[in-house]
């Protein structure tokens, strides 16, 4: 998995003077709601470091400056102020500028009026527009000086910069001021004066993961200087909701201090602190706990169908678990796809995120394929190995050498029969059990031998006991990370000797009931925002 950074801007020097830009600005066009290839989209928001600045500031042109070039946007025009206090600021300009440039400087044109901008501000680290996000959001703090008779003139004393992803809310930390940000579900979060030593935009995002109270993840994640003041509402109590059902609820809260911006997991018990066991410890911690109560999940999948086992959430290897019996006869087994085209093998395939498929008990992501990176609105894109929907074909190993190696495959036929093969054949007879079939090239347990793969990520896999038609899908936590080996021990615990590790990274979903468990947080979530666009989900239903 790709690491993803965030870009966070300091100040290194400012002049409030009247300065040259080093090169002759070329004029950037304004964003339409197109990217093109060699442009990425940046957007620029000025505040006020105040909490009581008022009426309109007269802004002229601005011109951002990298090493080697200039840009000049046009703005021309008053725009109303707005107090960082309020964690906020004002889009002055929505432009396009070429990727891959690190932008260094911002000049702003003196203008004039009783209150106007003008001065220059140097980044102590550039503003890299990196071609694979959406787009840069900039942020550029304010200061003023008195000219008397009521002048005022504002100039740049601070910057903050992140990823832009149009799905995100963010938010202006002023360490001049305390500041409270109320969110949706009516949670709080409080951040104190001096909390950081610089202006820092950070992104906000709640996710309901089928927990009491809801995971909040703020980021990027830093460390601060004394304690933020969080308070949790209730998940389903505090948003809008029927006016009567609202009244009806009494709103309940968790309280919890943290001296750093994190990701607070979803829980029914919150507390200040996660505790996590190492992997290498806690994956047999795992194992043992769905040993010691694997009676008790049959006899509750017997009249279920399909269960839901927490039990390591919170330890090594951090997965969610589906537990199913497909030989209930309430229970289906089918691969959703969204197809683009027939016209040859592969099939390609629309990507979509996994909370787009509405229909399902329990779903899992499937293996992963060739195309379109998944963002930002999906695009297209091929399956790798072998892939069968409703008995039609849809992909096939065409891996070129060396990557040409047997793949291990599950199939289910349309009577839910089970069984693992492992082959390289394109012209291979899977018989009926190729009606819903799929792949991989990494398994987690082939045969009763487990993997030996130590590649960490978060993962997701898919094991079942073709006996006794019990199958068992994981995925990893939002937070979690793991590998084949380490998961091999739980599959095992089931009774299960044959388990394919599906996609990872930001790839890695599931959805229980209409909930899910695992949204993507922390940089991954500002590229893809909750969840990546795939190929295709596993899915089990009624």
């Amino acid at each position: 998995m790709k690491k993803i950074l965030a870009l966070s801007l300091l100040v290194s020097s400012t002049s409030i003077f009247a300065a040259l830009p080093p090169f002759t600005p070329q004029n950037l066009e304004g964003f339409k709601g197109i990217q093109r290839d060699s442009m990425s989209r940046l957007r620029v928001n000025l505040t006020v470091s105040s909490n009581n600045d008022a009426g309109e500031i007269n802004i002229s042109n601005f011109t951002l400056c990298s090493a080697t070039a200039c840009w000049k946007a046009d703005v021309n025009k008053y725009i109303p102020v707005v107090n960082s206090s309020t964690t906020r600021g004002h889009l002055v300009a929505d432009v396009l500028i070429p990727k891959n440039e690190q932008i260094r400087e911002v000049f702003f044109e003196p203008t004039t009026g009783k209150q106007s901008i003008e001065g220059d501000l140097k980044f102590k680290e550039a503003v890299k527009i990196d071609p694979e996000y959406q787009g840069q959001n900039l942020y550029i703090v304010l200061d003023k000086t008195n000219k008397g008779n009521g002048v005022f003139r504002y100039f740049p004393v601070a910057s903050t910069s992140l990823p832009f992803n149009p799905e995100l809310k963010y938010y202006l930390i002023d360490p001049k001021f305390n500041q409270s940000i109320n969110l949706n579900s009516k949670s709080t979060i409080t951040f104190p004066s001096k909390f950081l030593a610089q202006p820092q935009l950070f992104t906000i995002a709640e996710h309901n993961v089928g927990k009491k109270f809801p995971m909040l993840d703020i980021y990027p994640y830093i460390k601060g200087s004394n304690n933020l003041k969080i308070k949790l509402a209730e998940v389903n109590k505090g948003a809008n909701t029927n006016t009567a059902n609202q009244i009806a609820k009494s709103l309940n809260f968790s309280e919890i201090d943290s001296t750093e911006t994190r990701l607070i997991e979803g829980s029914d018990t919150p507390s200040s602190a996660a505790q996590k066991v190492s992997m290498a410890a806690a994956a047999a911690t795992c194992a043992s706990t769905i040993t010691s109560n694997l009676a008790s999940y049959r006899s509750l999948v017997t009249s279920t169908g399909v269960v839901k086992i927490s039990a390591c959430e919170t330890i090594a290897p951090n997965i969610h678990i589906a537990f199913i019996n497909l030989k209930d006869s309430r229970v289906k087994y089918d691969i959703p796809v969204s197809v683009a085209s027939t016209a040859t093998i592969p099939h390609t395939l629309n990507l979509r995120r996994i909370t787009s498929y509405t229909s399902g008990i329990a779903l899992v992501n499937g293996f992963t394929w060739d195309g379109d990176k998944g963002y930002p609105n999906g695009g297209q894109g091929t399956a790798k190995g072998f892939l069968n929907t409703t008995n039609i074909v849809r992909a096939r190993n065409t891996d070129a050498a060396p990557n040409l190696t047997n793949k291990l495959i599950f199939g289910v036929s349309s009577a839910k029969a089970l069984s693992f093969f492992e082959t390289g054949s394109t012209s291979y007879n899977f018989g009926s059990y190729g009606y819903n079939l799929t792949s991989s090239s990494t398994s987690v347990v082939k045969n009763g031998v487990c993997a030996t793969s130590t590649e960490t990520d978060r993962w997701s896999a898919i094991g079942a006991n073709p006996a006794n038609g019990e199958v068992v899908m994981v995925s990893s936590t939002s937070a979690g990370s793991t590998n084949a080996a380490a998961l091999c021990s739980v599959f095992k615990a089931f009774g299960i000797n044959n388990a394919l590790r599906l996609d990872g990274g930001p790839s890695a979903a599931m959805v229980i009931s209409g909930v899910h468990l695992n949204p993507l947080v922390g940089g991954a979530n500002v590229l893809y925002g909750s969840s990546r666009h795939i190929a295709y989900p596993l899915r089990v239903g009624n």
